[in-house]
């Protein structure tokens, strides 16, 4: 008698969320809840589901929901098919970009339960915000390679600096046998070599350095470079040197100095077995700025992964573009940068329009991949891959966007011809007339 008596009483108490609004309640969640009936309309929104994904329940309502995201067409599927079946779906990670915030990407976790009420189907979707977890997650992936990329460098630097020491011991007794003072040079360029490539071993190995500078003439550092690529250049290559003796001394770090001009003129690569120079045209100097690189990485960063964000400030630094790695990136931008057939075996066509003064995608890189497609293909290269080089241009500009309605007209006939077995469509023309200039096919 007891019992029943006090659950009467407790029946009789009012709940503690009567003293609540519902709405409250719901719009009081980080989680976006969304409402929408048959036709994909939003019907209700919490506050989160608004803000996640930047729109007005007032202004949405009768407006199908895929109005307010940009490329939306497999969210909306996902919607379809719930409507249709009356099964829940879950999907994780998935990543939408609203209308009215089109620059940030967000990431989401979202469940689709399916209701029938007495208006009809309609949909209860759950969105969780993962854009921040993503980020997080990512930034510990890219720390965890660096630490086991600073491992591995200490150890191949102590496995480095055993024939390093060698080799500048070998040197110098070679040297004191050497009858002519002209054969010394070479020991002494091997000796000098030596010692700055031990210096760049430690460098790697240890903590960051400030630059040891000296006043050192410019001239003596280039000699030096000459001396080593006259030794590596292949026969037929003739080096020319045009020093400005007007040139005062300066306060520069020799090793490091060394290093940027064997970087600009000697990067030797192998593309599928062929071996190649990636050296800049003469002439394109002006455009080796460190400025103006850096500014070319954030714009093609930007470009080829727009959900690359670090701490998530909405801000890319200098740091952060020199972490970006595509095999850390999402699966859709790693798929677009595979779509690049770098094997050279060609099945579709590829024209290719390269400046000549380039400082970051070499001119010598299309060389190479010219005979890339020439070693896969045979004589056969020419009716997949046209190139057209366009003079003084760097890394972009004008007189490629202006070309480019050309290329893709070029481009379009080119297919047809090869879909059509030469019955239609046409080949590339020989020369490439674009908006401020014309450009010669190059053969190769």
């Amino acid at each position: 008698m007891r019992l029943v008596r006090a659950m009467a009483v407790e029946r009789a108490s009012p709940s503690a969320l009567a003293h609540f609004d519902p709405a409250d309640l719901l719009d009081a969640l980080s989680t976006g809840i969304l409402m929408l009936d048959a036709q994909l309309c939003p019907v209700y929104a919490n506050v989160a589901a608004q803000d996640l994904l930047a729109f007005s329940l007032n202004t949405a309502r009768g407006r199908p929901f895929t109005d307010f995201l940009h490329d939306a067409e497999g969210l909306c599927r996902i919607l379809k098919r719930a409507l249709e079946t009356g099964e829940g779906i879950a999907d994780r990670e998935l990543a939408v970009r609203p209308a009215g915030a089109p620059r940030e990407v967000r990431t989401l976790d979202v469940t689709i339960t399916p209701l029938s009420g007495l208006t009809g189907a309609h949909l209860l979707l759950e969105l969780a915000d993962t854009t921040q977890r993503q980020r997080i997650t990512r930034e510990n992936d890219l720390l965890a390679r660096l630490d086991g990329s600073r491992l591995m460098v200490q150890q191949l630097a102590h496995e480095i600096k055993n024939p390093l020491g060698g080799l500048r011991g070998a040197a110098q007794l070679l040297e004191r046998e050497l009858p002519a003072a002209a054969l010394k040079e070479y020991t002494r360029v091997i000796i000098a070599e030596a010692d700055r490539l031990t210096a760049l071993v430690d460098s790697m190995a240890g903590p960051s350095r400030t630059p040891s500078k000296s006043e050192l003439n410019v001239h003596e550092i280039c000699e030096h470079v000459y001396h080593l690529l006259r030794a590596e250049a292949p026969g037929g290559i003739v080096i020319e040197r045009d020093y400005d003796p007007s040139l005062p001394d300066a306060m520069l770090d020799r090793h490091q100095m060394i290093q940027a001009l064997l970087n600009v003129y000697t990067m030797p690569a192998w593309v599928g077995g062929i071996d190649f120079n990636v050296g800049r045209f003469p002439g394109s100097e002006y455009r080796w700025s460190y400025s103006a690189l850096l500014g070319y990485a954030h714009d093609s960063v930007a470009k080829m992964d727009r959900f690359y964000d670090p701490n998530g400030d909405g801000v890319v630094t200098d740091d952060e573009i020199k972490l970006w790695d595509p095999h850390l990136s999402p699966p859709p931008v790693a798929n677009d940068l595979r779509r690049f057939d770098n094997t050279g075996n060609l099945n579709r066509p590829i024209i290719i329009g390269h400046g000549s003064h380039d400082p970051t995608v070499s001119p010598g890189e299309t060389y190479a991949y010219e005979r890339l497609v020439r070693a896969r293909l045979g004589a056969r290269a020419t009716d997949f891959l046209a190139v057209y080089w366009i003079p003084r241009m760097g890394h972009g500009g004008a007189e490629y966007d202006a070309s480019l309605s050309a290329q893709l007209d070029a481009l379009e006939k080119w297919v047809d011809w090869h879909q059509s077995g030469g019955r239609s469509g046409s080949l590339p023309p020989a020369v490439l007339v674009g908006g401020l200039g014309s450009y010669p096919r190059d053969v190769f």
